[in-house]
């Protein structure tokens, strides 16, 4: 633990290299597909959360509020079979 607060994950038992240099490197992807899905939740929470309350008590509203809902309950592998 001592090591690994101050950067030190040692050395990969797959690859044989430093396991910083491997994370590092794939630091890029993750922060692109990290910006992209936060993007994409906006995009449609926003909106859905509007169109929800603004029709209150209304099958448009339950609706909305059941796409939000079916949303977060799907487990996040699943979409990438979608």
């Amino acid at each position: 633990m001592r090591h690994a607060a101050v950067g030190d994950f040692g050395t990969s038992w797959r690859t044989q290299q430093p396991a910083m240099a491997l994370v590092l490197e794939r630091l890029g992807a993750t922060l692109v597909l990290t910006g992209t899905a936060f993007l994409l939740s906006l995009l449609l929470a926003i909106p859905l959360g509007v169109l929800a309350g603004s029709h209150n008590s209304r099958p448009i509203s339950w609706l909305a509020s059941g796409v939000g809902v079916l949303g977060q309950a799907f487990p996040p592998f699943g979409w990438a079979r979608c």
